[in-house]
């Protein structure tokens, strides 16, 4: 049974057993919750005490960044922490996490950075850079089969024209196109966020009378409506930190796709040189053939 005051106890409860991320989160949804005029006096002060917890944790929350260097563009990477899997798109972004002790861990085909440990405590700010390294081993290639492999030796004594089709450049075309496409997309969505976030948050500081950091407010302005900007402006911040990200790794990922089946349309342009730019989130580059 759904009840502001359960998602109190459960707030309380994370906080309690050092959840901190979890407890926040729940915070904030108890302080959104929309009670109807008859709610009872108990409901309605875990209400307004959900949006004091929420801001009481915020400077305790610790944030961790993962960077990665060594990964080179269109390479499978497999970022780990604790064993869990981080998405990509939060790589390289401070993110909310709980406090304790954690390895972080990157792997790519034949390409390894061991474990970097670290210890978060409360309220701080850390970032964790693991570097892929060579680790001398040859990435598998399954095998061929025998009648390819007897029809590929027989084809080597006799002079042939190699034949493409472009078959396999045209199939990258359509995942290039999905991946800038979405990266657009992200880049749009993380600019809107970005701008209302800044909208509410010039909100905030009108009620306040010009800062909330000496917040004085405005006649017919209660604190909650104060608050409730302050958590839309907080909420829009993030979408719009994903959002670029997204967009980020989409046109990165797009334009590498498009390289590649540029460079397999036909036979002779895999072995012209050429350079193609490329712009991901947080970098920007060159691929090409030399």
């Amino acid at each position: 049974m759904h009840s502001p005051v359960h998602l109190s106890y459960i707030g309380q409860c994370h906080a309690n057993l050092g959840h901190l991320v979890e407890a926040h989160e729940t915070f904030l949804r108890l302080s959104r919750e929309d009670l109807p005029a008859n709610a009872r006096e108990a409901v309605k002060r875990s209400v307004s005490e959900g949006s004091e917890r929420a801001k009481q944790l915020e400077p305790r929350l610790p944030y961790l960044a993962i960077k990665l260097q060594g990964a080179v563009p269109g390479e499978t990477v497999e970022v780990t922490l604790n064993g869990a899997v981080v998405a990509p798109a939060l790589i390289g972004i401070p993110a909310p996490t709980n406090p304790g002790d954690y390895v972080v861990r990157a792997t790519a085909p034949g390409k390894d950075s061991g474990e970097v440990k670290l210890t978060l405590q409360e309220g701080q700010r850390q970032e964790a850079v693991v570097m892929l390294r060579s680790t001398g081993e040859v990435p598998a290639v399954a095998p061929v089969p025998a009648a390819a492999a007897t029809t590929s030796n027989t084809s080597a004594t006799e002079p042939s024209t190699p034949q493409d089709d472009g078959a396999q450049g045209g199939s990258l075309k359509l995942p290039a196109y999905v991946a800038l496409g979405v990266g657009a997309v992200g880049l749009g969505l993380g600019t809107y966020y970005a701008l209302d976030a800044g909208k509410a948050a010039d909100e905030a500081d009108e009620m306040c009378g010009g800062s909330r950091s000496s917040c004085s407010l405005e006649d017919g302005v209660s604190r909650s409506d104060v608050e409730s900007k302050n958590d839309q402006a907080g909420s829009s911040r993030t979408m719009a930190i994903v959002g670029f990200a997204v967009g980020g790794v989409g046109l990165a990922a797009g334009a590498t796709l498009l390289v590649l089946s540029m460079s397999d349309t036909d036979g002779t342009a895999s072995s012209e040189p050429g350079v193609v730019p490329y712009v991901g989130f947080g970098e920007a580059g060159v691929v090409g053939r030399f």
